[in-house]
This record gives C-alpha cells, structure tokens and sequence, in this order.
C-alpha cells in the first residue's frame, strides 16, 4: 500500500509531537512522532540541531547516552531538562512516514489481500497497528475486526476497531475511515451495475436487430429461425449466427455491442460512466469527452449528492480509448486537462468508466473497465485553484 499525505497528517495529530529525545513508557529512548531510537547509531543518523546548526554525531551520541541512562517513568517534558538538540517537526513527519512505511509492511503480514483493500480501510489499519504494535495487533486479541476484515465487510470493522486507550476523536476518526471504505465498496459495486446495464441494453439492441433481420429479404428472405450467440466479458462484444429456413446455408454477421456491422465498421452505441466524491457538502462538476468522439459533456452533482452516473450516446463505442478530464471542481479543489488512462492503446474495448474524488487525499482516480474484465486506474493530483464549472455544453 501507499503511504499517503493524509495518512501521514492525520497519525501525526493523533501523536504528540516531542522534539527531543526522551523515554517512552516501555524506557526506550524516544523522539518526533513516537519515533524510537534504539542506539547510538540510530542517533548520529537523524537530522538533529542545536541552536538552528547541523548536530554533529558525537552530540548526538552524548545525548543518546545521557537520556538512556535516566529512569523511565517520567513525563516526556521531564527528559527536556538534560537535552539541547532538537528535532524539527518537518524531519520528525519525514521520520514518521518511514515508521508508517514499515508498518505497513507488517500489516501486510497480518492481510495479505491488503492492496486490493479501499484506501480509506488500508488508512484505518495502518492507524490501527501503529498505535497498537504488530505483537499485539493480531487475531486473538482483535478476533471480530480481523474477520470483518477479511470479509472486506467495512461496517462491521468499524463496529469493532474501537481501542479504550485511545481519545474519542482518534477511535471516531478510525470508525469513520472504516465506513468510508464501505461507501467507496459500493461505488465498486454501483460500476459493476452500471457494466450490467451496459449488458442489458446491448441484448436489447441486439434483439432489435434480429426482430429487424426479420423483414430483410436480402439477406434472410425466409425470416431468422435462429440464433447463436458467443458473448464476451462484460457483453462488450457479441459474436452471433442467424440462420433462415430453406437457404441452406448460413449467414454470418458480426455485432459489436449489440449492433450489426452489416452497414459499416461504426459501432453506434452508449458508455457509462460514473461520477463519485467522498466529501460532499458543496456542489460539484465533471466536464469529460470520450476520446477520440470528442462531444464535451457535463455531469453535475449537488450539494449533498455524493454520486451519479450517465449513459452517453456515440457513434462509434468501439474505437473509445480513453476519457478526457477538461474540468473537475468539487468541494474548492479541482482537476483540469486530464485524461485516464494515460495509454490509450489496449487490445479489449472501453465498456464503462468510473471518476472518484478523494478530497482527503487530494487525488482523483479515474478507471476505465475493459471488456475482458480487466480495468485500469489513473490517479491525479487535485490543486485548490480549480476553474469554476462549465456551462452546460448545448
């Protein structure tokens, strides 16, 4: 998994920022965001000063030496008194991503499944066995959480990811990340029924065009008796035969998404795309083209309406490579010029794309689903000088 700003910001307002060395409660020598320094090498090592200079390794080591040989017990402000380097709080983050980092690898120990997690429920339990210790943070001791988690049932680890050593805010904070994952796993689940959808209105073409095929004489004069169908994934492509009665032989045609390529290599049909937030108190725009079509459509969300979706008609479904992002606003921040996924050439045709905002994250993540049953995922950076949302394009 990644480590993200919002990862990093968000343990460090949990932890107590102590900008010297002291001892912790287990007497371990200590400094930044709960960073432990086991040796006199790990404190040459860190980025210490002393009257705004640069430390150097033999005070870092003195000082090491000085505060290890105190009892445990204390205050962290009682080790102040015996020290005069300092941490700033820029090193100390740096110094807490490369701890968050290493659990995180130790949290994928306990779930190995732990990169298909959403963000917000990789977020959570990061929190969770950096608080906690990866000793202490398994199975027996978290029984419910960890079968929830394995489940990837979001809700009822956040029933279950409450620690009483903790304030209100930290354990809410947790409890809301885990919910979160659970609105981002509907979202999942929402495009899968929007690429359903798309399954049901190919079939639907496709029985107009047999229904149609009936009064074709050219090419079935004696009427359709039959019809075998070969679908792919997600019914982006539908391989058929039609037979007559008393021709003898068979015609054979090809569809693609439910149409007939009978009049040309055009393959006229809709692509759904969906457009999702996390935050979602204020109004918000997506202004987006399929590429290479071009046609600039705009989807709108309220205040308080975290998603939506549209079906947008084209000429040609077949040769859509990618989406293309001219403006997105959504909560002050934004995204503009964009397009996903960044290399358009792929083998399997476009059968839906899904746009999800993480305002926490300050990224968007644009997929588009493939007919083969693959999808691709494109993360982009939002800035919090967005253009203001379009017109509608007529």
């Amino acid at each position: 998994m990644d480590i993200r700003q919002s990862a990093i910001d968000r343990t460090a307002g949990f932890e107590s920022f102590i900008g010297y060395f002291y001892l912790d409660t287990n007497g371990y020598v200590t400094v930044g965001y709960g960073h432990m320094v086991p040796d006199q090498d790990a404190a040459a090592a860190l980025p210490l000063k002393v009257d705004g200079a640069d430390a150097t390794a033999n005070a870092k080591r003195n000082e090491w030496t000085v505060i290890d040989s105190k009892d445990a017990g204390h205050p962290a402000s009682y080790y102040q008194q015996f020290t005069t380097l300092t941490l700033d709080e820029s090193d100390a983050k740096t110094l807490l991503k490369g701890d968050l980092q290493v659990a995180a690898g130790n949290l994928l120990v306990r779930f190995p499944s732990l990169d298909d997690y959403p963000n917000d429920a990789q977020d959570a339990l990061l929190d969770m066995i950096f608080n906690i210790g990866l000793t202490k943070f398994n199975d027996s001791k978290w029984p419910t959480l960890f079968a929830a988690v394995r489940k990837q049932d979001w809700k009822a680890a956040a029933d279950a990811s409450h620690r009483s050593d903790v304030s209100d805010d930290r354990n809410t904070a947790i409890h809301d990340l885990f919910v979160s994952a659970a609105g981002a796993l509907t979202a999942d689940l929402r495009a899968a029924n929007i690429l359903g959808q798309s399954l049901r209105d190919q079939m639907q073409e496709l029985s107009r065009f047999v229904a149609g095929g009936q009064v074709l004489p050219k090419f079935f004069p004696h009427g359709i008796t039959k019809v075998h169908l070969g679908l792919k994934a997600a019914g982006a492509e539908i391989d058929f035969d039609v037979e007559g009665p008393g021709t003898g032989s068979n015609a054979s045609l090809r569809a693609a998404r439910g149409w007939s390529s009978t009049a040309g290599n055009a393959a006229p049909g809709r692509l759904p795309i969906a457009f999702r937030r996390d935050l979602y108190e204020e109004g918000a725009c997506l202004e987006y083209s399929w590429v290479p079509e071009g046609k600039r459509h705009v989807m709108r969300l309220e205040p308080l309406q975290q998603q939506d979706s549209e079906s947008d008609p084209l000429d040609d479904v077949s040769q859509i490579g990618c989406v293309q992002v001219y403006r997105l606003v959504s909560n002050g921040v934004g995204a503009d010029s964009w397009q996903f996924p960044e290399m358009a050439s792929y083998d399997s045709p476009i059968v839906a794309a899904l746009v999800q905002v993480s305002e926490r994250d300050m990224l968007v993540v644009g997929t588009v689903f493939y007919a083969d049953g693959t999808s691709k995922r494109t993360p982009y950076p939002l800035n919090k000088s967005p253009l203001p949302c379009p017109e509608q394009p007529s």
